[in-house]
């Protein structure tokens, strides 16, 4: 039977209702008696969720076949029991004996170390305490400025890690081999600014269209599609930290903010909002059995690296849905599921910190990666925090 996308859309918001978040938050930013930036807890919970979501799913990143326990298995529909018990398995795991550019920096990195999700946003972060302005220009700088903030026996692997984004960047700092954009990976629309990207809706609590706008002017790493999708993601994630946000609002946000008209665009839909409702779809034709939500992923995700621009989005409110917002349920289906772990799990990481706050993670887990962030990248999210809190 065909439905039409509209009615898939009532049907996403009616069915999610029922498990929607009404926590009472406060997390809009105004200006302390001291001049600071004040930031709610759940802003905190954003950047603790997302670099956590990086760190768990790092060890098991593109892994095959991924190791999968009861409820990923079987045929069973995932119960209250089942959700419960996936959240408990959500873990920390060290990593393989060597190091990777695009992933863990150490060799033998212990349990709790980060990749390059969480490094982006520390390119970020730099640029917001060094470069005070938000740009293309100033982000570039700080991009090649980041070898110099960690210890120097990462020289050889950094270098590696920038090469290619290198090119793009050396567009904005007038230095170096310089080439287009489109060519970044052989033009393909990534995830690449859904790594960096993201707090930038803690500068915007509450205002969707102000958030998507900020991120689609910095954002100097994504082609395409790709763009539009950084973008909602950071509207959502927005709408996430308002007072009394709803998950069918924070979705509704994610399709209905649109300052550039996508989807009034001529013969073709706009990618956002097809793959946000194409989610809810599969999660409907799963009939709630994990094992079949995976093969209808595999199938028609229309992946072609697997870090495909809409492929976090995609598993991201799938899997929160299936899981019935049970964050760290969800979290625990990526790390189960396969492919690019870590960049799919700092997503949902992130809107769940934004939704429920820090107080969701153990804080042994936060304890242990904050450390290791700091001993191996000389800053953590309590860095960040302060440099937020500073920031005009």
């Amino acid at each position: 039977m065909k439905v039409s996308s509209q009615l898939y859309f009532i049907i996403l918001l009616m069915s999610i209702s029922t498990w929607a978040c009404n926590n009472s938050r406060n997390s809009s930013t105004t200006n302390s008696a001291n001049g600071e930036r004040f930031i709610a807890p759940n802003a905190e919970g954003l950047l603790i969720g997302s670099a956590l979501g990086d760190a768990a799913g790092g060890p098991v990143e593109f892994i095959f076949p991924p190791e999968r326990t009861y409820w990923s298995g079987t045929n069973e529909k995932l119960s209250t029991e089942g959700i419960e018990a996936l959240a408990t398995l959500f873990t920390l795991r060290a990593y393989p004996p060597e190091a990777e550019p695009y992933a863990q920096f150490e060799p033998y990195a212990p349990a709790g170390s980060v990749t390059d999700d969480t490094r982006w946003k520390m390119i970020l972060f730099n640029c917001m305490k060094e470069q005070q302005v938000l740009s293309k220009e100033n982000f570039a700088k700080s991009y090649w400025d980041f070898s110099g903030t960690i210890p120097d026996k990462y020289d050889s692997i950094c270098s590696i890690w920038q090469k290619e984004y290198g090119f793009v960047m050396n567009n904005f700092t007038g230095s170096g081999t310089a080439y287009p954009i489109d060519r970044v990976w052989g033009g393909i629309p990534t995830m690449a600014g859904q790594m960096p990207f993201l707090p930038i809706a803690i500068l915007y609590p509450g205002n969707p269209e102000a958030a998507y706008i900020a991120t689609w002017e910095i954002n100097c790493i994504d082609v395409g599609y790709a763009k539009d999708i950084t973008s909602v993601i950071v509207a959502g994630l927005s709408k996430a930290l308002e007072d009394d946000a709803s998950w069918p609002e924070v979705i509704e946000a994610m399709i209905e903010t649109d300052p550039y008209n996508f989807s009034n665009v001529p013969w073709v839909p706009r990618k956002s909002s097809y793959w946000i409702k194409k989610s809810h779809e599969m999660v409907i034709r799963s009939e709630g059995v994990v094992k079949n939500l995976y093969q209808l992923i595999e199938l028609e995700s229309e992946a072609t690296t697997w870090w495909d621009a809409h492929i976090p989005l995609l598993v991201s409110l799938a899997f929160l849905e299936i899981t019935e917002y049970n964050a760290l349920a969800a979290l625990q289906l990526f790390i189960e599921f396969g492919h690019d772990n870590d960049s799919y799990a700092q997503v949902v990481g992130a809107f769940a910190g934004a939704m429920y706050g820090k107080e969701i993670f153990d804080p042994q887990m936060v304890q242990v990666m904050n450390t290791l962030m700091k001993e191996q990248y000389n800053q953590d999210i309590n860095d960040w925090m302060k440099i937020l809190s500073a920031y005009e």
